[in-house]
């Protein structure tokens, strides 16, 4: 396990460094503040809007409207309540019930592509897509007792927003995104999901010299 956490934290550095590094060139680094809410049966896990978020996007650009793009994210969802839940033992199965605490922590690591109507240094709508893997940390604490899985899944993210200039070299970013992670492998719950939440994304970018 923390062989993959490590693994995990390796792939971030180097996609921060390559989206930084890449839209330093030509192009447009972004940090953005995330709220999500899970969607799908992974509401069924947590419900709770999540408002811990945050994301890093470089768009490097090919033609004046449309862009290359890495990114990496980390979003944290977590939920308590007395529900009876249907958990995977080590050598059983079964369904418990009492006070709980759910967690799911998320690290997109993507890279896509993004196109943007209008012209540069303007006020510009964009939708993008991208692809690559997410991370994914489920755990179910209740007492002293508590259960987790990691893994990584693949995962898509179609994204819609605009940007708009707010000066030196600098844009406003509000955007609505879709994370939906491809279920695989272990899961502390009986019923094996994917993973899927909506965002609201609201940031700077700016440009070189900025």
């Amino acid at each position: 396990m923390k062989r993959f956490t490590l693994l995990t934290a390796l792939f971030a550095v180097f996609f921060l460094g390559t989206a930084v590094e890449t839209a330093a060139q030509n192009g447009l680094t972004s940090l953005t503040y995330n709220v999500s809410s899970a969607t799908g049966d992974m509401a069924k896990f947590v419900d709770d809007t999540s408002w811990l978020g945050v994301q890093i996007k470089g768009s490097y650009f090919k033609t004046e409207n449309m862009a290359l793009t890495f990114s990496f994210g980390w979003q944290v969802f977590d939920e308590s309540n007395h529900d009876t839940i249907a958990l995977s033992f080590d050598q059983a199965d079964g369904d418990v019930s009492g006070f709980q605490t759910r967690y799911v922590n998320a690290f997109p690591v993507l890279a896509g592509v993004q196109y943007f109507l209008g012209e540069s240094r303007a006020l510009r709508p964009y939708v993008g897509l991208e692809a690559g893997f997410n991370y994914i940390i489920q755990r179910f604490d209740m007492g002293l007792w508590s259960l987790k899985e990691q893994r990584f899944l693949v995962a898509v993210a179609p994204e819609i927003g605009v940007i708009v200039p707010a000066g030196f070299n600098s844009y406003l970013v509000v955007a609505g995104r879709y994370d939906h992670a491809f279920k695989a492998g272990s899961y502390v719950t009986q019923e094996k999901f994917d993973f899927t939440y909506m965002s609201l994304k609201v940031g700077i970018a700016w440009e070189p010299g900025f």
